[in-house]
């Protein structure tokens, strides 16, 4: 098993960066503030090589399906509120799926794929947020989680990380811009 280190930004007044090791995450589920603040670029320090904004959510699949559970659905709604919300909104992420290592290789691959599908399709369904803007792919069982049983459940899940952060933050100035441009010209007239 690979140890997975993942760099988890939280909000404060001085935004800190701590690494932790995917051991230490929970199966509870996450907030929006906790979204926000693991995937938000513009509270952070500058993005480098080797460090992600990611968040793995607790989003549950049936045992060997793509299909979500109930309890999925309260997860991927704080998570389409996130991206919607004013420090997301627009900015690129990825879906990553991955599973435990009970199957087949292969088979643990097509189902990672289609688990973060789901996800992206149960986001387009239930909130505006443009096809561009999510991407999905799978990673199976090549990602285990450190310190678990190769079959735990905590494996199957689906990791959130912001694709191109700089672009992300280029956006949102782009965006202020403008939108201080047109109350300007409201004003005006």
């Amino acid at each position: 098993m690979k140890r997975l280190h993942i760099v988890k930004l939280t909000l404060s007044a001085i935004a800190s960066v701590s690494l932790f090791t995917s051991a230490q995450t929970t199966s509870s589920q996450k907030s929006l503030a906790e979204i926000e603040a693991a995937l938000n670029p513009l509270e952070s320090l500058a993005n480098i090589d080797g460090v992600r904004f990611s968040i793995d959510l607790n989003i549950q699949f049936a045992l060997g399906s793509a299909s979500l559970l109930t309890s999925a659905n309260q997860q991927i709604n704080v998570l389409g509120q996130a991206l919607q919300g004013e420090k997301l909104s627009g900015c690129v992420i990825e879906l990553i799926g991955h599973t435990d290592a009970t199957g087949s290789e292969q088979a643990n691959q097509v189902l990672s794929e289609a688990r973060a599908n789901s996800v992206r399709q149960a986001l387009f369904n239930g909130f505006q947020i443009e096809e561009h803007t999510i991407e999905a792919i799978g990673k199976g069982e090549a990602m285990l989680l450190a310190g678990f049983a190769d079959d735990d459940k905590r494996h199957r899940r689906v990791e959130i990380t912001l694709k191109d952060p700089q672009g992300c933050v280029a956006r949102k100035k782009q965006n202020n811009k403008k939108q201080k441009t047109e109350e300007q010209l409201k004003i005006e007239w």
